[in-house]
């Protein structure tokens, strides 16, 4: 061993010990010696930095990268630089450190643990060229392959992800994370079958692999399974207690097959577990209305408005309405979900008005509802169609889906009492345009909504299930949906469709004045009859919306509705059948 090398063994060996300044003292001897030994001023930079002297050990790493910025010696001063500077709140300057380190070495190793690094500091473009870097340096290295393929699919790239899922388990067929990960990718992607192969073969490779059991899971509910995803999803929280994630689609699952106080306590577990997760909130929040507990549900109901996503987020440039009486103030009211739930909530409009006492009400809705909402609701002052800017300034704003816990609501203290008029004029133009009566009941009839609707397939009827509606005597159906004859509905039904003359939802109610009862699903004309006072009967799917609650045939929201609920999941042919009987004898009774 030279000199030098022993000189730095007992130097290191100081600084091992924690005796900082002998071990300064001894790196400081041998750079005065050696003023070009990068070794020795790095190690001295580190020394330095271990005594909190961050400053000057800066100083020494950069006179080391100066005087060779691109030669492999220097690589450690730019590792013990990036060190410097993280610690000093400069993390872009340690991250150019240390790619600079990364990059004179050429380890994928070190490119690999930086991609990572990276990855944390929420720095995707750098973390995919140091993954980049460590797969080109290492032929065969599956595990950057698996990281590029997470960074795509947080970036919702799903084919880029699946394509690095691919090629790492194609390079490590072993790794059971990767199966995993490329089913999530797949089951994003459309392809389903994949997806339940890569599942169970992460499984097979790693049956305590709790993420793997809740990907399959996952793809069980998809694919309408759900007393199989939830035991994939109770299987993922017994291998992992603390799996809020699996918690919460145990939940989601048992809400499906019927079981929503037990939903309760994994909604309950999975906010324990991530108590700053809004979705969780926000399903504990439906799961709990639904349950009738509706001053817990609407408290957790506000969670909504902390997803970025949900219109409820808006940022207004005013205060929020707390109940107080306005005293001459402008109250900005706003919609924020679909059009159904927009005519629920308008129910509050009057009881601001009343509670309110003087000030303008300004609501914003779906232009859809605009010309219903500003002549059909009591207390409105000014309608403004989403999009739009108000005429009139605001004093104070509040979503329409934040009103009822400002008044209390409970199952028992439901507004309930009609609240929506359609305009005279149009009730009578449509009351021209509809055929004679001829001695029928006229039954307005609707068996699908939105396809949009998340819920759509679960809550629509295939209109040639409707077919037992048309051997009853006596009655005339008038169509309330749109685009009815693309949908086929059954020739028997004798269908009038008017519904390409309506323009907005004034003229649907206008239309529906002139009509003697309401058959639908879960839909916003439903919303329109409930809140009209008119007959209407509901077909509801097994899981109904939070509004229906549990096992009622009526609504405490709107007492003109009855409900039609399925016996069981998907069944519509015991539905159409109760209405059919119990519309024989409505028009017998009518008679």
């Amino acid at each position: 061993m030279s000199t030098i090398d022993t000189s730095l063994a007992a130097a290191a060996a100081d600084h091992d010990a924690g005796r900082l300044a002998e071990a300064e003292q001894a790196y400081r001897q041998i750079i005065a010696e050696h003023p070009n030994h990068h070794a020795a001023q790095t190690r001295l930079g580190d020394v330095l930095a271990d005594a909190g002297r961050l400053n000057e050990a800066r100083d020494v790493y950069l006179r080391v990268i100066k005087g060779a910025p691109d030669d492999p010696s220097t690589a450690p001063a730019y590792d013990g630089i990036a060190a410097v500077l993280q610690d000093q709140g400069n993390i872009d300057g340690a991250v150019a450190a240390s790619r600079k380190a990364v990059e004179l070495r050429r380890n994928p190793d070190a490119a690999y643990a930086l991609g990572d690094q990276l990855q944390r500091l929420g720095k995707a473009d750098d973390a995919i060229a140091m993954f980049r870097l460590a797969a080109a340096l290492r032929p065969g290295f599956a595990e950057a392959h698996a990281r590029l393929g997470a960074i795509w699919l947080a970036q919702k790239k799903i084919d880029e992800a699946i394509s690095n899922y691919r090629t790492a388990v194609e390079m490590n067929p072993e790794l059971a994370e990767a199966h995993c990960n490329l089913a999530h990718a797949l089951h994003l992607g459309g392809d389903e079958n994949g997806a339940v192969a890569s599942a169970r073969r992460a499984i097979e490779l790693k049956p305590d692999l709790a993420e793997a059991h809740n990907v399959l899971g996952v793809l069980w509910k998809a694919r309408r399974r759900p007393a199989d995803a939830l035991a994939e999803f109770v299987r993922a929280t017994h291998l992992r207690p603390h799996y809020a994630e699996a918690c919460n689609n145990a939940g989601s699952v048992l809400e499906l097959l019927g079981r929503p106080a037990e939903a309760t306590r994994f909604y309950e577990n999975a906010i324990v577990i991530q108590p700053d997760t809004a979705q969780f909130h926000e399903n504990l929040a439906l799961n709990l209305l639904q349950l009738g507990n509706y001053p817990a549900g609407w408290a957790e109901h506000e969670w909504r408005r902390r997803e970025p996503t949900n219109p409820a987020s808006r940022i207004f440039p005013v205060p929020e309405w707390d109940g107080s009486p306005l005293n001459g103030r402008a109250i900005f009211l706003h919609a924020e979900q679909g059009v159904g739930d927009t005519v629920h909530f308008a129910r509050y409009i009057p009881l601001v008005r009343e509670h309110a006492g003087a000030g303008r009400i300004i609501v914003e809705v779906q232009p859809s509802l605009a010309n219903l909402i500003r002549h059909g609701i009591r207390g409105v002052d000014e309608v403004v169609p989403q999009g739009q800017v108000p005429a009139s300034p605001m004093d104070l704003h509040k979503p329409l889906l934040s009103l009822p816990p400002l008044f209390g609501t409970t199952v028992q203290t439901i507004p309930n009492q009609p609240y929506l008029t359609p305009d005279p004029a149009k009730v009578a133009a449509w009351a021209a345009k509809l055929p004679p009566r001829d001695r029928t009941l006229r039954i307005g009839l609707t068996w699908s909504g939105n396809p949009r609707h998340k819920n759509d397939r679960n809550r629509s009827c295939p209109p040639a299930q409707l077919e037992p509606l048309g051997s009853v005597e006596g009655v005339s159906y008038i169509s309330l949906r749109k685009g009815a004859a693309v949908q086929n509905p059954p020739a028997s039904l004798r269908l009038i469709d008017l519904t390409e003359q309506l323009q907005d939802f004034a003229d649907t109610a206008a239309l529906m004045a002139n009509l003697d009862l309401l058959v639908s699903v879960d839909t916003a004309v439903v919303h329109l009859a409930g809140a009209m006072g008119m007959p209407g009967w509901v077909m509801l799917p097994y899981v109904a919306d939070w509004r229906w609650l549990l096992g009622r045939e009526d609504s405490p929201w709107y007492p003109s509705l009855k409900l039609f609920r399925q016996a069981t999941a998907g069944d519509w042919t015991n539905v159409v059948e109760r209405v059919r009987a119990a519309l024989s004898e409505y028009v017998a009774g009518r008679r």
